[in-house]
């Protein structure tokens, strides 16, 4: 049984972290493992892919903590905006970290790296047990289902576990504190006849409130190197800041902190205040509080997300779960009014110029929250991998002209959609006010035309070589295009009754295709063949 007054469970050296081996399994290692041997780990390989983001933040945390402040040879040596690209460079050529720096670091705070302990457990703030707080049992902190029982999870398989080894509990701890839901009641309730509440509401954890953006490497490493952002939105180096084991344990409820400045403190922000519950050697559930919250407008200190244009303002845009990534790629690359674009693409992009590697893999994650985000109804992850020339000095111009074959992609789309709900008029089927009961047929067909161009498109994207000819480079997808589009609308009107061909309500099947031939040709700008 833990025993609450004894320290267990470090952290630095149990096995905790979910990887990939050079092999292909699933192990788990500790932190300092997962330093060592970063090279020879393909990736993170955890229960959701959202864990995976929040433990790259916690590493990525620690690097910035060691690295803003020493070299690669460990000599004192602030992060400037001169000798940042520099520094990142020599990590990068070393093709393994140097982990005697960060082992050096990591033992000064390894008293603050105790899952448990009596005054500063990890992540968790110890004075939560003697207060009034929302408690939860494990299948919350596993998100298998909410705590009234009748709102089912989509997370895991689990929902009759009552406990959780200290590893896999760990993770969750993380997940929790950066993805939770706003279920959580404040412990001071609104007074009656108060028109305001006696305390802020922060919202979901932090990384919930974001449509994360993330790159891939071919290991480990690479990764953890490649989302080391240095460079902030105003080009300068970002400030060190300190992550949580620094400085004193907060445990002040629904606390409105300013905007972190630096990275190492921000990625470890306590969104949440936590407290595990134990029987035995297990984690059977948490105490939880709301933690601390800054306002999200303009908050461009976070790079791994997209920002949409509200007012004068931007805010974090999270992702459309029934949106493939590659349909953001404008957003995503280009910004512009509407959009401004990710620090981690804009760091792509710099080390684009230096031909760092040769294709960058993005990766899209976050959650799906239900109403007021009460709950949560799904997880969402994808991925899109684009040439590293693309994001170079030479590639704005490929970078309008890939926007420019969306809008074309889409239009097509569009002309499918049409003709599904077309058809559907001429079947008869248009039984609701102005054809709106139409409404939902067309947009399954669209829906099934992305399907369908969906792995075609990612290959398209990932294989172009900006040295070839630009037009006959998008003058093959849009040829692409029609041919997948054109198999769909033969297989739909090879599917039509006679009744369609007879006709309803001034609409037939033949004019139905004749106009979506006419209309497909003109949005793929091909009708001069």
């Amino acid at each position: 049984m833990s025993n609450m007054m004894t320290k267990e469970f470090n952290l630095l050296d149990e096995k905790w972290i979910v990887v990939l081996d050079g092999n292909g399994a699933a192990t788990e290692v500790s932190m300092l493992e997962a330093f060592r041997n970063a090279h020879e780990y393909k990736r993170l390989a955890n229960e959701l892919p959202t864990a995976d983001v929040a433990i790259l933040r916690l590493l990525l945390a620690v690097m910035y903590a060691v690295f803003t402040h020493v070299d690669v040879n460990g000599d004192r040596s602030e992060l400037t905006t001169d000798n940042a690209l520099d520094r990142w460079k020599e990590l990068w050529r070393g093709e393994q970290f140097p982990c005697k720096l960060i082992e050096q670091y990591l033992e000064q705070y390894r008293e603050r790296f105790y899952l448990v302990h009596p005054e500063t457990p990890f992540y968790q703030a110890a004075s939560l047990s003697g207060r009034k707080c929302t408690e939860y049992e494990a299948p919350k902190l596993i998100g298998d289902l909410s705590q009234s029982g009748n709102k089912p999870r989509l997370f895991m398989g689990r929902t009759s576990s009552k406990s959780i080894p200290k590893p896999e509990a760990t993770r969750w701890l993380l997940h929790v504190n950066a993805f939770d839901d706003t279920s959580a009641k404040p412990s001071v309730r609104k007074s009656a006849g108060s028109s305001a509440d006696a305390m802020f509401a922060p919202g979901a954890g932090w990384l919930g409130k974001l449509g994360l953006i993330t790159v891939s490497g071919e290991n480990l490493f690479q990764t953890l190197l490649l989302n080391f952002v240095l460079i902030n939105d105003k080009n300068e180096a970002y400030a060190s800041g300190k992550p949580i084991w620094e400085v004193d344990v907060r445990d002040t409820e629904r606390s409105k902190i300013p905007l972190p400045q630096g990275l190492a403190e921000l990625y470890t922000l306590q969104s949440r205040r936590l407290l595990l519950k134990y029987s035995g050697n297990d984690v059977t559930g948490y105490y939880l509080l709301g933690g601390d919250a800054f306002n999200k407008e303009n908050a461009f200190t976070e790079p791994m997300t997209l920002w949409r244009k509200s007012d004068n303002d931007y805010t974090p845009r999270r992702h459309n779960a029934g949106k493939q990534l590659w349909r953001d790629f404008g957003a995503l690359v280009q910004g512009g009014d509407d959009f401004k674009i990710p620090g981690i693409v804009r760091w792509s992009e710099i080390l684009s110029e230096e031909n760092i590697i040769d294709t960058y893999s993005f990766s899209a994650v976050g959650i799906q929250f239900g109403d007021k985000d009460f709950f949560v109804d799904d997880v969402y992850a994808d991925s899109l991998s684009v040439n590293g020339a693309i994001f170079s000095s030479v590639g704005s111009e490929w970078q309008a002209a890939i926007v420019e074959i969306l809008n074309v992609t889409e239009n097509a789309v569009k002309v499918f959609g049409t003709l599904a709900s077309d058809l559907a008029l001429a079947e008869g089927r248009d039984k609701g006010e102005r054809g709106k009961n139409l409404f939902p047929i067309r947009d399954a067909a669209k829906e099934r035309a992305y399907f369908s161009l969906d792995i075609p498109f990612r290959n398209w994207l990932s294989t172009i070589d900006t040295t070839g000819d630009m037009d006959d480079i998008m003058t093959a997808w849009k040829k692409q295009t029609r041919e997948i589009i054109k198999g769909l609308a033969d297989g739909m009107l090879n599917n039509m009754s006679d009744a369609a061909f007879i006709g309803h309500n001034g609409k037939t099947a033949l004019e139905a295709e004749k106009w979506f031939n006419i209309n497909l040709a003109k949005a793929l700008e091909l009708s001069g063949e």
